[in-house]
């Protein structure tokens, strides 16, 4: 395809869906592969796969480009940390203390942190997939009226709220949250 052309992308990201697009573990965007598989069996197969379909279409890739096996990635601007988690990250600002949410489910991705999945890593996904199937629709700020900032912290994070009263409702605006790192966590309560 030459360039210049102004459909180029789209058509790019056409034939790209066409060639992946049945793969589970494979996302694309325009020239931007992201495998993102649960074991690295799995992902070595699903990398075997792809680079059968680069060559049977002889599709070339830039090695000094590609990253493999990588716990943490940015794709399209975000940091993608794990497959879910990730994904979340992308509307994080519509989940009002996501942040406090995810707590117990990140823990399992820290170094040297031994993955074991128990009914508190059940309920938390079960609070997270509740949280995203009822995000907060967010309003466009109005720039002549004044806004209202709600803070909250825990011991393992803290959120905020920004919001701002239109025609006698307050309505948010958008939310923030933070996880604290290691060495937060050891600060005074009244510190965080």
């Amino acid at each position: 395809m030459g360039f210049g052309f102004t459909n180029a992308p789209a058509t790019f990201q056409r034939i790209m869906i066409s060639l992946f697009g049945d793969m589970d573990d494979v996302d694309v965007y325009i020239d931007d592969i992201l495998i993102a598989s649960d074991t690295e069996e799995s992902h070595l197969n699903v990398l075997i796969e792809v680079f059968n379909r680069f060559s049977k279409y002889n599709l070339k890739l830039a090695i000094d480009k590609c990253e493999f096996f990588q716990k943490e990635v940015i794709f399209l601007g975000h940091v993608i940390s794990s497959r879910l988690l990730g994904l979340v990250q992308l509307i994080a600002k519509f989940i009002s203390n996501l942040a406090t949410l995810i707590v117990d489910l990140t823990k399992l991705l820290r170094k040297n942190s031994k993955w074991k999945w128990n009914k508190i890593h059940d309920k938390a996904f079960e609070q997270l997939k509740h949280a995203i199937s009822h995000v907060q629709l967010l309003r466009h700020p109005k720039q002549n009226e004044p806004f209202i900032v709600q803070c909250d912290a825990s011991n393992e994070a803290l959120g905020a709220a920004l919001l701002q009263n239109h025609d006698g409702i307050l309505v948010s605006i958008e939310f923030i949250s933070k996880q604290f790192d290691s060495h937060q966590l050891k600060w005074h309560t009244s510190d965080k």
